[in-house]
């Protein structure tokens, strides 16, 4: 769960390390100031996915956004399909 900021820079370096696991559910939680930045997160991070050149077909990636602190929960499912 990501919380701090700067929250790319976090954010990225343990989405990173879930780019390389191989496993059947990756999960990234992380707190966004309102709904339209959490898309903006979501989107960015399924660019990270996009560029990532390991993927294999069937790869999901769960992306949790708490917006304003714990008003809400926001989810986004990325699949990778080759």
């Amino acid at each position: 769960i990501e919380w701090e900021k700067p929250f790319e820079d976090n954010v990225q370096y343990d989405f990173e390390k879930l780019l390389v696991a191989k496993a059947e559910h990756r999960l990234m939680v992380f707190r966004a100031d309102d709904e339209m930045m959490a898309k903006e997160y979501f989107k960015w991070l399924d660019e990270i996915v996009d560029k990532f050149k390991l993927n294999n077909s069937g790869d999901r990636y769960m992306y949790v956004a708490n917006v304003n602190n714990n008003e809400k929960f926001v989810f986004h499912l990325k699949s990778i399909e080759k």
